[in-house]
């Protein structure tokens, strides 16, 4: 429902009712109000009739109601209203099977978590429920929020293995759940790109799945000496050996962290976010490397956005 309001007219009628409230009963003295300037007429009036506490009293609620009126204008009786909530979590989890009953219920859920006193008890709690918001509810990633001086910073490894959060006495629990919406939009960013280029997946999972097998008696090691002592010595080269021959463990770990990959997992409206992330993924800048790059760069600039939009749900809806 949209409400009109007049300024003018709330301010005459703040001025009447200050002006009554103020006057002895039968008082000869009758306020004139001019609708050109009721605020200058009231604090002649008031200089003129009432002690210094009323003039005071006046003035705060002159005050009160010129800002209630601005709110107002800005943004909106209702804020955001439950179909433009839908339309806003549709968007963030890359949706659009949210009703506006399901986007109310998740605001809701969101200030109910809200409660919860402990920060990590809350992050854990927060971040399964997120998991699920964005389709990934099934997919073993590992999560862990850590308390640090520092100011709060988050992670997500490439291959969706774990999300870390860092958080510091100053981070509220909306913080924390933007920050949590940050992380899980990359692990999405990931999903989608992975599915839209399966060989690009697996290259990009060959050092993430080998990190974790390499030892001086492993298998992989003795094929690489092998591959040494042939006269191969190039990473690049080592890697596409290596991946070769033990490809089905890149295999193992792309269907434990994404599932089965294909380009028909990924909604057409998604598939140039797709290849957007994977060409800036390929050509990833480090905030060490460049603060103001990094943020700039195209799946930094849409995880911020989200971060962002979360913020101002929970402040305005």
């Amino acid at each position: 429902m949209v409400v009109e309001l007049n300024s003018t007219n709330l301010l005459v009628q703040a001025a009447n009712r200050a002006n009554t409230a103020a006057q002895p009963e039968n008082s000869p003295v009758q306020m004139q109000t001019s609708e050109a300037n009721p605020v200058k007429d009231t604090f002649e009036y008031a200089d003129k009739h009432l002690s210094k506490r009323n003039k005071i009293s006046i003035a705060a609620g002159l005050i009160g109601v010129c800002a209630a009126i601005y709110g107002l204008a800005v943004h909106g009786i209702n804020r955001i209203s439950p179909k433009k909530l839908q339309r806003m979590l549709n968007d963030i989890y890359m949706r659009d099977d949210i009703t506006v009953d399901e986007a109310k219920n998740i605001a809701k859920h969101f200030k109910e978590l809200g409660k919860i006193k402990d920060k990590e008890e809350y992050a854990d709690k927060a971040f399964e429920y997120v998991k699920k918001l964005f389709g990934l509810g099934d997919k073993p990633i590992e999560f862990k929020a850590v308390k640090t001086d520092k100011k709060s910073i988050g992670g997500c490894h490439i291959d969706n293995s774990e999300i870390n959060i860092k958080y510091d006495n100053k981070t509220t629990n909306k913080e924390l759940l933007a920050l949590i919406h940050h992380e899980l939009r990359h692990a999405k960013q990931h999903w989608l790109s992975f599915n839209q280029y399966p060989e690009y997946a697996r290259e990009m999972m060959i050092k993430p799945t080998f990190k974790d097998h390499i030892s001086e008696d492993s298998e992989i090691a003795k094929y690489v000496d092998g591959l040494i002592d042939k006269g191969i010595t190039s990473v690049n080269e080592l890697l596409k050996h290596v991946s070769e021959k033990f490809g089905y463990m890149i295999d193992e770990r792309i269907n434990k962290y994404f599932g089965k990959l294909s380009p028909d997992n990924v909604p057409e409206k998604y598939k140039e976010f797709a290849q957007k992330c994977m060409e800036n993924e390929k050509n990833y800048i480090k905030m060490e490397e460049n603060d103001k790059a990094y943020r700039q760069q195209f799946v930094e600039a849409d995880a911020y956005n989200i971060q962002k939009q979360i913020l101002k749900i929970m402040d305005w809806y």
